[in-house]
């Protein structure tokens, strides 16, 4: 798998331009016939927030519009790209249609969702410190 990175990696810094970019690894770096191979979509999706310059709105649209399997590639490199810029950094009616078709308020998820991830890395200092005393 960190083959296919690096070269999907290096490829894109070659090209510098997304469709540039695409139509060289639609020509020569295709994985397999498989449109959802992980050996193609986590690499695609790594570069799709590289050549956006981790631009989150670019990002996903580079991953939406690749084409093959474009939700997968677009749901990671948005991911990626959320976590490095945040929630401000995405049109706020991309948030409201979110909120409208599921119903469910977004930021308590996160909040809740970052309650769990600190209540976890507080029992894990607790075993360390455990292991520590051994």
């Amino acid at each position: 798998m960190v083959n296919y990175i690096d070269n999907t990696l290096a490829l894109a810094h070659k090209q510098k331009e997304y469709h540039d970019f695409r139509s060289e690894f639609y020509a020569h770096h295709l994985v397999s016939n498989i449109i959802a191979d992980s050996r193609e979509t986590v690499p695609v999706a790594l570069a799709c927030f590289l050549l956006a310059n981790g631009d989150a709105v670019k990002t996903i649209l580079y991953g939406a519009n690749f084409g093959r399997d474009a939700d997968t590639i677009a749901s990671m490199a948005g991911a990626i790209a959320g976590a490095y810029q945040g929630a401000k950094a995405l049109p706020d009616e991309w948030k409201d249609k979110v909120q409208q078709k599921t119903g469910l308020d977004q930021v308590k998820l996160s909040n809740d969702l970052i309650s769990v991830i600190r209540q976890r890395i507080d029992e894990m200092s607790a075993i360390v410190k455990v292991m520590d005393g051994i």
